[in-house]
Formats: C-alpha cells, structure tokens, sequence
C-alpha cells in the first residue's frame, strides 16, 4: 500500500444494484491494492463505510472520513447523486453506462466532473468534442462469477436482458423473429449469478445492444465459453475489442437466421470460436484490466491536480444555474424532496417553477 502509486485512497459513490457496475470496479479496486471507501444509501448488496441520504453533501460526508480520498469517483446509478461537487478541491471522476440513451440529463451533469469515463464510445467521443477529458472504457466481467460450467448446454439459444417494447422494440422484434424458428429461453430478470448459468446451458447467445452500446453480453458470454452472435455495428467500437468467427459471430438482420442455423447444426465450429472467446476475455477484459486503464488515465489527467474548465466556471459561479442543474438531475432521478428544497428559493425564475411543478 506504501508504494502504490497515486491515486491510493479512492472514494466510490454509487447505489449497488445487483447489476451496478460500482460493484465490479469496487473489487477490483481492492484486488489492485487501493484503499476503497464506500458510499452509498441504504443497500441490500453490502455494507457501505458511509450511509447516507440520496443527496448527501460531499464536503459534509468527506469531513466524516478518518482517511482522505485522493480522488472521488461516481458510478452512474439511480436514485442516488450527492451534492456538493462544486466544493470539492479533489478530481472528480465519474464513469456512464447509459450515454446515449440519456444524453440530454448526462449533458447536465458533465460539467461537475474533471474526468469522464463512458462505456459508450459514441458519447465518449461526443462529449471529448465538445472538450472534456472523456475516455471510453468498454464494460468486462468478473471471471469469478462467469466461467466455465460443466454441463452440456440444453438450450438451443438463450437471451438474457429486457424486451420493453417501448425501449426495445427492435430487440423484441428479432427475439420474435428467432423464436418463430428455432427454441429460444428469454430471462428478463437475473443477477449475475443467475445470468451465468442461463448461459452455461446456451448453445448460442443473443444479443442485441440499445443504441450504439456495447452492454455486458459478449464478455459475460465469452467468460461462460459460449458462442455470442451481436449485431455488426461498426459505430459501437466492439470490431476494436472482438474479431469476427475468432471471438464471436456478427450478424446482420438479413443474415441473422443463417447464421444461427449453421452454428447449431455445427457444434465443433461453434466450440472452437467460444473457446477462443474464452481465451480473449480473460487475457483482455476482466474488470482488473478495466480498473487498471481508468487509474492509468486519472493519474495520467489529475496527479498535477486539476484545474476549472470553463463549463465548470460558468457552473459554478452562478447559484441559480447550480441549483437548476441538481434539480434537473434530481428530478429524472426521482429523488423529489431534495429537488423542492434546491428550487424554493429560485422558485421566481420560469424553468425553475416549472420543474417545481414536476417534483
């Protein structure tokens, strides 16, 4: 611990959900050698250092800490967002899952963060254009959760994730669309654990991401040994981390049948590639390599300290323009009464009184 380079000591503020992705990094973290504090609101998962409201202020939670963090880094979660950010004298980090979906809230909420990390090369990218230090950081696995089992898989195709028709109509359209040829076992609900073994009985694993993501799908499925089919999307940047019939299978709409088919009726084929898959992931893509890339980048952007953007200025130096920011990010997070008390005393400026009439 003496000798591990900055940053040591690092602060981690997100709501662990089964499938918060907080909880990989939080591990690995540990795994590496840092000291990691925890905060979090009330939580089955573990036992955060901290327990707190949903929109505790840093500067009041830190002062509670015996050890200082060296940098605070939040993981995009729901219902839980501290404020306070513009207090803070350490590098703020903060690490998004759902960039493209929720770009509108995400692009209220940048300009509180010295570093951005994104799972979503598109937006990572977006957000580097308009000139904060962004960095696309794909997600990975744990192996200790996604591995190998020994047992034949059953299932001729399983998928695992949601089928909303409103948020996933295209997804729920081509589940349908295999279902009327081949046997299909859909699990809308799992946790890790769970997820693990729907693919430890797959022959073949779909998948298909919203937007231009790349979600946890093809290294939780490598991971197990199984064969992947996604969708070829050259924008999501997955052609940078897998290769096509060496790591896993791409398809197109128009081919996806095809391609499903052949696989099935073609077992050694089908075991080759996940087996190469296998290899890959754990060579390239676990969590600790992930943990290692973001603390090679924060030391890289922060070890001189940090300096105020002018986003960050122009934020920070007005108390109306603060308090809207929160509010907005307050009230699609659902976390209401925090929301009312920052707006009461702007409640005279239009958008203001607006949002008070949504909380």
């Amino acid at each position: 611990m003496l000798n591990m380079p900055y940053p040591q000591s690092i602060l981690l503020i997100y709501h662990a959900t089964p499938r918060v992705i907080g909880l990989n990094y939080e591990k690995a973290f540990q795994q590496l050698g840092c000291h990691v504090l925890t905060v979090d609101i009330a939580t089955s998962e573990r036992i955060p250092v901290i327990q707190c409201s949903p929109a505790v202020d840093l500067t009041e939670l830190i002062s509670q800490l015996a050890l200082q963090p060296d940098v605070v880094i939040y993981f995009e979660s729901r219902g839980f967002f501290p404020q306070g950010w513009e207090k803070l004298t350490i590098p703020r980090i903060w690490y998004s899952t759902e960039g493209d979906v929720n770009f509108s809230i995400h692009s209220q909420m940048v300009p509180f963060f010295d570093v951005l990390f994104s799972s979503n090369k598109v937006i990572a990218e977006r957000f580097a254009q308009q000139g904060f230090s962004s960095y696309w950081l794909p997600l990975a696995v744990d192996a200790d959760i996604h591995y190998p089992r020994d047992m034949e898989p059953s299932d001729e195709i399983v998928f695992v994730g949601t089928l909303n028709m409103i948020q996933y109509s295209e997804r729920a359209r081509l589940v349908k669309r295999l279902q009327d040829y081949f046997q299909v076992q859909v699990i809308t609900q799992a946790t890790p654990q769970e997820c693990a073994m729907a693919y430890a009985k797959a022959k073949l694993v779909f998948d298909k991401s919203l937007g231009h993501g790349i979600n946890t799908r093809p290294f939780e499925t490598l991971a197990c040994r199984r064969l992947l089919l996604t969708e070829s999307d050259p924008h999501s940047g997955i052609f940078d981390l897998f290769q096509d019939e060496k790591h896993l299978i791409y398809y197109r709409e128009e081919e996806l049948l095809e391609k499903v088919r052949f696989y099935l009726d073609h077992p050694r084929e089908r075991e080759r590639i996940a087996a190469a898959g296998y290899e890959w992931v754990l060579e390239k893509h676990t969590y600790l390599h992930r943990a290692k890339q973001m603390l090679d980048i924060i030391r890289q952007e922060t070890s001189f300290g940090v300096s105020l953007t002018s986003k960050q200025k122009q934020l920070y130096s007005s108390p109306e323009k603060l308090a809207l920011t929160y509010a907005h990010v307050y009230s699609y997070e659902n976390i209401l009464e925090p929301a009312h008390q920052i707006l009461l005393p702007y409640q005279h400026l239009p958008e203001a009184n607006m949002l008070l009439g949504l909380v």
